[in-house]
């Protein structure tokens, strides 16, 4: 279940049942746990005016509930010869770079499904460190928007995604353009991706250099 609190908020007033799922903003995470318990809790917070609707999923991921999988899954992944990066990243466990220790353990693998999915704070890292440029692959555009909650008008960011409609890529290209200052020390190959339309729309990513 979404719901328009902070984490820090929201714990103070959760059932121990239920479990915080992803900090996703400042003022927006999920919670997760038995459907019973949810309900109850939404009920709750709507009778104190508290914003909040119910996710459609599959499981309970990052709650109790998935407690038994987690030594199975440390010891399968524990089976697969694993290595430092070889670029660096945002982990979204710690909600900031992850380290040569943390990619080659098993068990920090296998935390995934359990812990706090920590979305809002690796932006707040990387918006901290002077990153305002964003891009999303994927199907629809929820990343970019809970990005752009980390930002404000007096400091925006660029989130966008990219996109197959030739209109919507020529609106990126004159972003980009635009926004030069912001790219410097970035390298996008917008050019090259509206030459070849072609292309998947992944190819932007390959061309985008930190």
């Amino acid at each position: 279940m979404a719901v328009n609190m902070s984490t820090d908020s929201i714990a103070a007033v959760q059932p121990p049942t239920l479990q915080i799922a992803s900090n996703n903003a400042p003022n927006l995470c999920v919670v997760s746990g038995p459907e019973l318990s949810v309900r109850e809790f939404q009920k709750q917070l709507k009778s104190e005016n508290i914003a909040c609707h119910l996710l459609q999923t599959s499981h309970a991921f990052h709650s109790a509930m998935v407690d038994p999988i987690i030594d199975p899954l440390r010891e399968a992944i524990a089976k697969i010869h694993l290595r430092a990066p070889e670029k660096p990243f945002i982990s979204t466990v710690t909600g900031r770079p992850i380290t040569a220790a943390e990619t080659t353990d098993p068990a920090y693998w296998a935390r995934h499904a359990r812990s706090t999915v920590e979305f809002g704070s690796a932006i707040q890292y990387l918006k901290e460190q002077g990153y305002d440029l964003f891009l999303e692959c994927g199907p629809r555009s929820t990343l970019c928007s809970l990005t752009r909650k980390q930002f404000t008008p007096e400091h925006p960011c660029i989130a966008i995604q990219p996109s197959r409609h030739l209109r919507q890529r020529r609106r990126m290209g004159k972003l980009a353009l635009r926004y030069r200052v912001t790219l410097a020390k970035r390298r996008v190959d917008f050019l090259g991706w509206l030459l070849h339309p072609r292309r998947p729309a992944a190819h932007i990513f390959a061309k985008l250099s930190l």
